[in-house]
């Protein structure tokens, strides 16, 4: 007796087993397809200025409320989407088309960071505003975050995706280490309010890239059909 489930979230192929030791010449192979060599210098300044408004927002919320509970609040506000609906945004990214999908969520960075810079320098943000715009945030990496992944394997194929998730790897960890290095430097010279507008301005560059793609060349994945249970496939 055999049981049959039906789901219509398109198959993966697997990571190809490495049988032998990779060449130090190939450390940076994916790095040989044009559109993934646009894709690191836009997450070098996404990971890198996210993390500069991270650390500003929390500081501004400090300045604001001289209240160490609130910033708490404010961090929570930035990563609790992500951890309760990260499931519902995999589903997304995997029903449309990744890189329009980021295109989209970066625009939607641009705007908020802008608002919140510009209500920052002007000296009449407050903390409810604060944290509205950091839920927001929050929410648009819940489709950002899965659409981001499953991107890098539409860019260099299933031959290099084991290097190029090395190289995601290490620029997330760069992007920790400078971001909020600068931010501190930036909040000491000129406030918080332009530490946060940075990354507006990343944003719209990180668009620039993403639209300068050569989209032949991308190697799309199926798209997954809407369908039920297609939740709680995710979970299991």
């Amino acid at each position: 007796m055999t049981t049959e489930t039906s789901t219509n979230i398109p198959p993966t192929e697997p990571i190809p087993v490495l049988l032998e030791r990779p060449r130090w010449r190939d450390t940076f192979d994916s790095l040989r397809v044009f559109n993934y060599r646009l894709y690191v210098i836009s997450q070098v300044l996404s990971n890198t200025s996210g993390w500069m408004q991270k650390i500003a927002t929390d500081w501004l919320v400090n300045e604001l409320t001289h209240n160490v509970t609130l910033v708490g609040v404010t961090v929570f506000l930035q990563f609790a989407p992500v951890l309760v609906f990260g499931v519902w945004g995999g589903v997304i990214a995997d029903r449309v088309d990744k890189r329009r999908l980021m295109m989209g969520t970066q625009c939607t960075t641009a705007v908020l960071c802008a608002l919140l810079g510009a209500l920052t320098i002007a000296g009449i943000v407050t903390v409810w505003q604060v944290w509205g715009v950091a839920f927001l945030l929050g929410m648009v990496a819940v489709v950002e975050g899965p659409a981001r992944s499953a991107f890098v394997n539409e860019m260099v194929g299933h031959r290099r995706l084991r290097n190029a998730i090395s190289l995601n790897a290490s620029i997330f960890h760069l992007g920790g280490l400078l971001g909020p290095a600068i931010s501190g430097v930036l909040i000491v010279l000129v406030g918080s309010g332009w530490s946060i507008s940075v990354n507006a301005v990343a944003a719209v560059v990180v668009v620039g890239t993403l639209g300068s793609m050569r989209v032949r060349e991308l190697l799309p994945s199926p798209r997954a059909i809407r369908s039920r249970g297609q939740i709680r496939e995710g979970v299991k």
